[in-house]
């Protein structure tokens, strides 16, 4: 039995990504934070329209520019006009981008905790399971971003949601062969915004979602 409702927002970014996730005693977690051109306003303009003060979480899938676009704004955001960011779980991946220096600026000027995330981690949000299920100890595929994003599964009751960052062939491979059925699950954001090379025949097999969600702008490729 399981007391409350999972909230779980998959925001309106465009070619990007940044999901919000409500738990039932009411911490939440960001998921990603969209684009670096305006998205972190954005996001902050969503979180703020809810009434979110704080962050407890926020989990970065991998260092590219439309993920992480808006990590910067929303640290500081809650840092200076919140009660702040509880933790961060990234991958460990890094990059040589602005947008990525900017990022752990903001971690190192408000000493927010920072944890490399991997296979077999647990994020304790209150009232939900949310096991980090890649990447591997030692990584895949020569380092590469994309598929080493940080895989997160949410459980709560019956229900589950898959996020798999913008993991390939390589990162769905790895989770088909560790998890199999383990992967079953209600809703499922598709792999790289949808891009062909992404949420293949198989890992949807293993993971039978009920319902995908495709994050890009309504007009993309």
């Amino acid at each position: 039995p399981v007391d409350g409702a999972l909230e779980v927002h998959y925001i309106s970014v465009g070619q990007a990504a940044s999901v919000l996730v409500i738990s039932p005693d009411g911490e939440t977690m960001l998921i990603d934070s969209g684009h670096f051109n305006d998205d972190g306003k954005h996001v902050i303009e969503y979180l703020d329209a809810r009434n979110i003060d704080r962050l407890d979480y926020l989990v970065t899938s991998h260092p590219d520019a439309d993920h992480i676009g808006g990590h910067a704004d929303v640290i500081n955001h809650f840092e200076t006009n919140g009660d702040g960011v509880g933790e961060i779980y990234d991958p460990g991946i890094t990059s040589t981008t602005q947008t990525y220096n900017q990022y752990l600026d903001a971690v190192e000027t408000h000493n927010v905790t920072l944890y490399r995330a991997q296979a077999g981690d647990e994020i304790p949000i209150d009232g939900v399971r949310a096991d980090i299920l890649g990447p591997p100890a030692g990584y895949l595929a020569n380092e590469d971003p994309n598929e080493n994003s940080l895989v997160l599964q949410l459980r709560h009751g019956e229900a589950g949601f898959l996020l798999t960052g913008d993991a390939e062939s390589e990162g769905e491979q790895f989770l088909i062969e560790e998890y199999g059925t383990r992967l079953d699950t209600t809703v499922m954001k598709a792999g790289h915004h949808g891009s062909a090379s992404s949420t293949g025949a198989a890992l949807l097999d293993a993971a039978s979602p009920e319902a995908v969600v495709i994050s890009s702008p309504y007009d993309s490729q």
